[in-house]
């Protein structure tokens, strides 16, 4: 049999979920075979009572057993699933804490930023504004609205797009864009029969 080995003696509990949606983990990635990112949250309350995590991102190497700081984020808003590390299309990591927004890591300058670009497949790409997401296609904007949830196909992005007046972000519809027609045709589809599944 062999021998157990510790590598982190208190990697916490995860995050804390506003819903029981899923068990908390302890977020990994693997950067080579000798050393992956791991994430520790730690449980914070405001305040004014509002909870929130602080989540430090360590880097541990198997080679030399070291386990040396890499970032922190702040006020992390607590969330309903696990946070993941995932790869962009062009190979860069990025971290999406369990509530909050993406960020980029560089794991060389053990630096982050806030990712608001996200490069889609088949030459799409968004970009997230305060007047709602800006699409592109080829390096070339092709309009900007409020939406939730982006597919794309080979030529083709569609979405739900949200009403301009609406606080909490009821869908109007769906738009779709085909590099064929290089315009929006819009589908409005009212709440009421989007509830049961049109």
């Amino acid at each position: 049999m062999g021998n157990k080995r510790i590598l982190v003696s208190d990697g916490k509990s995860g995050p804390a979920f506003k819903s029981y949606a899923q068990f908390p983990t302890i977020e990994t990635f693997w950067l080579n075979n000798n050393s992956f990112i791991y994430a520790l949250y730690h449980h914070r309350f405001s305040p004014e009572k509002v909870f929130y995590h602080r989540v430090e991102l360590r880097k541990y190497n198997l080679a030399d057993s070291s386990d040396q700081f890499y970032a922190i984020l702040d006020s992390v808003p607590q969330g309903r699933i696990n946070g993941r590390f995932s790869r962009s299309y062009h190979g860069d990591i990025l971290y999406d804490p369990s509530g909050g927004a993406t960020y980029l890591l560089d794991t060389v300058h053990k630096t982050f930023q806030k990712y608001i670009n996200r490069e889609l497949a088949h030459d799409f790409t968004i970009f997230f504004d305060t007047g709602g997401i800006d699409f592109i296609y080829r390096r070339k904007p092709i309009g900007t609205f409020r939406a939730v949830g982006v597919y794309v196909e080979d030529g083709i992005i569609a979405t739900n797009y949200i009403e301009k007046e609406s606080v909490r972000g009821n869908k109007k519809g769906i738009k779709i864009w085909t590099s064929k027609t290089k315009d929006w045709t819009i589908f409005d589809i009212p709440w009421s029969i989007g509830a049961i599944g049109w």
